[in-house]
């Protein structure tokens, strides 16, 4: 493997079509550390621009962090969030088949 995810494998991982995030050896995770750095780059990139355009209508300091690649299912993530919290799912429209979320939490969009 050339380190690349193809088409196919990133569709299966951003639709959770994947049948196991790891095999019998629990130890063993589906992706390797340069694909996790690969997929956590490409979040890096759309969330970066979703920030900039954020500052732009906002006009507030927005900070980002680096992302983290886990493996999780929608129930795991929002069990894990407290309530009240803002979930924004952004869609791809080129290039790649999926999206990213967005998690906000009350006090990071409490201005005032």
């Amino acid at each position: 493997m050339d380190g690349m995810l193809s088409q196919e494998e990133i569709n299966a991982l951003l639709n959770g079509t994947v049948e196991d995030t790891k095999s019998e050896d629990s130890s063993v995770e589906l992706l390797t550390e340069a694909e996790k750095d690969a997929v956590g780059e490409i979040a890096n990139i759309s969330m970066g621009t979703a920030a900039t355009t954020l500052f732009s209508l906002v006009n507030t300091k927005v900070t980002i962090t680096t992302p983290v690649v886990t493996y999780a299912t929608w129930e795991d993530i929002t069990h894990d969030y407290d309530r009240p919290c803002v979930f924004i799912q952004i869609s791809y429209k080129e290039g790649l088949d999926g999206n990213n979320i967005l998690i906000l939490k009350e006090k990071d969009v409490n201005h005032y």
